[in-house]
């Protein structure tokens, strides 16, 4: 398939056309009502310790704060602890979890809330059986094994048979309701092989077995969601989100970068299609803004929550409180904005990374004009503390009901208004936010 796009018109009309094109050319079809869920993630504080109980406390914590589905991450296969890298390849539950992962499944159905489950099925890490047993399996690139031998060669009919074989194995072992696959290694310019006296790169070759690989098993599984990760954002090409329903957009979850990558990739692509993390999965995030700023940016689109306590005993009230509201803006507000197709609007669309940019300001307005959401950042300390906000997804000819978050404070402005005298917002220190939602009052 090729895409193309000829435009000669302005940004916000290049965006909402990529995103059309995405929404309803590229993207596959979610399962109904699993379009854009709030999930948690155990690699938080149990990051390369994984316990049972230390899960199952994990889990009541997912529960605590609303998560609608729980994820098992990387670390729970292999024959050595700590070692996920290494792991890779053997997909059979460690010694570490020695009752298995299905007490962990039954804990988290009982709180209520989906399961699903991380692999990397392209990858043999160095300490896996597989490696050993199979290293025939490996790319190969005349003959040397590229990725530091970690790559498996799908191009061989044998081991995409296996991969799928194994992912249905998983799937229906622990009724999955997702599949979260990673892929971390880079192949390069990829293997070669001789083919009918020629010399071939084996890329082509392997992309296509990938790709009937996942068409055979969502066609197989209609009802479980499919993930993409790829080390956070390597795989963004519309081959690989046709077969995939949600994707991470960069594991580099560092502010004001991140913000940076979020704005830019949202020109492209749909937000509710991302993920992105808020948690102690990396250390000094709570550098990085605010809690309600780190909230509002994870849930600009599909948020994933990581180690935020260690147990229920231990979950700060204050933490709790600013999720809950939060999440319960993104499912009033933020949510059905993007499952209304919602038209998304850069008002600072081109935010360099590795230069200091003052704001990043994004809107979400439903296609109708009736509502919409604004999210406002202070990103660095220089320039204006005040930012002059003109809306640009409402009708000038009706009035709306503007709300405040910060303060919780509303007012009832024209459209006309807005657009021409727009809002004035003002935040003093950098790495903070603000969120103004509108709605339209009935005449």
């Amino acid at each position: 398939a090729v895409h193309i796009g000829p435009f000669q018109c302005d940004a916000d009309t290049i965006v909402q056309s990529l995103h059309r094109h995405v929404r309803h050319t590229v993207l596959p079809a979610a399962p109904q009502g699993r379009e854009v869920e709030v999930e948690a993630n155990h690699r938080g504080y149990l990051c390369d310790r994984e316990n049972e109980p230390g899960i199952k406390r994990d889990i009541d914590v997912a529960a605590a704060i609303g998560a609608e589905m729980y994820v098992i991450d990387a670390g729970w296969y292999g024959r050595e602890p700590n070692v996920w890298w290494h792991n890779v390849g053997d997909w059979q539950v460690g010694p570490w979890l020695p009752n298995g992962l299905e007490p962990i499944v039954g804990h988290v159905r009982t709180k209520g809330m989906r399961f699903g489950l991380w692999v990397e099925i392209e990858a043999a890490g160095a300490n896996s059986a597989l490696r050993e047993r199979r290293a025939d399996w490996l790319v190969r690139r005349h003959g040397e094994p590229v990725a530091d031998g970690r790559a498996l060669d799908l191009s061989q009919p044998e081991v995409a048979a296996w991969a799928e074989a194994e992912i249905e194995r998983l799937i229906r072992r622990y009724q999955l309701d997702m599949f979260r696959l990673d892929h971390n290694h880079g192949m390069g310019l990829g293997g070669t092989c001789e083919r009918d006296g020629f010399v071939e790169n084996t890329l082509w070759r392997y992309y296509e077995a990938f790709y009937n690989m996942f068409d055979h098993l969502r066609a197989r599984f209609p009802d479980v969601v499919f993930q993409n990760c790829a080390g956070g954002g390597g795989r963004l090409d519309l081959g690989i989100l046709q077969r995939f329903h949600n994707t991470e957009l960069s594991d580099w979850m560092r502010q004001p970068r991140a913000m940076a990558i979020f704005n830019g990739l949202t020109m492209a692509l749909p937000p509710e299609i991302g993920l992105r993390t808020f948690g102690t999965e990396v250390g000094e995030h709570a550098l990085d803004a605010d809690v309600d700023a780190q909230l509002r940016y994870a849930c600009l689109c599909r948020p994933i929550f990581r180690g935020i306590a260690p147990s229920l005993e231990e979950l700060n009230p204050f933490l709790q409180e600013r999720i809950a509201h939060h999440l319960d803006l993104y499912r009033r507000v933020i949510r059905p904005l993007m499952l209304a197709d919602c038209l998304v609007f850069h008002h600072t669309p081109w935010l360099r990374l590795g230069t200091p940019m003052p704001w990043c300001v994004l809107e979400y307005a439903a296609p109708d004009h009736s509502r919409a959401m604004v999210a406002l950042f202070r990103l660095v300390a220089s320039g204006e503390a005040t930012y002059r906000l003109h809306p640009r997804g409402l009708d000038r000819g009706r009035r709306y009901r503007v709300t405040f978050d910060n303060v919780g404070q509303t007012a009832d402005v024209d459209g006309q208004s807005l657009a021409n005298e727009g809002l004035t917002i003002r935040l003093d220190n950098s790495l903070t936010s603000e969120m103004v939602l509108f709605e339209a009052v009935a005449e």
